[in-house]
């Protein structure tokens, strides 16, 4: 009951779901092992060729130059990138861990 006493905001609430959201699908991830490919909003942002292109392998399919075209032609970061941040104490307890192993936070 400790980490819900601590949420006193809307987004201490959101960061405590967020939490329990991806720590639940980080462990269904490690159950499925190689049946699965791992990759961030951001990857996609930054690099979208070399992601649908890893995307596609994946799935045993043929990169099509097509694709990698219109990746790196339309999709792009519209907003700057947001830097990890130092965390305050009660994110910090809600959510220090998982937010630094992610590259969310600020060590």
């Amino acid at each position: 009951r400790e980490l819900p006493d601590l949420c006193s905001t809307d987004f201490l609430r959101g960061l405590l779901e967020w939490r329990v959201s991806v720590d639940a699908a980080l462990t269904f991830l490690d159950a499925v092992g190689n049946r699965s490919l791992q990759l961030t909003y951001a990857e996609l942002l930054d690099e979208p060729a070399g992601t649908l292109d890893r995307i596609i392998r994946f799935l045993g399919l043929e990169v099509d130059a097509s694709v990698s075209r219109f990746a790196s032609e339309q999709m792009a970061r519209r907003t700057s990138r947001i830097e990890p941040r130092p965390l305050t104490a009660p994110e910090e307890r809600i959510a220090g861990d998982l937010l630094r192993r992610l590259g969310y936070a600020a060590d």
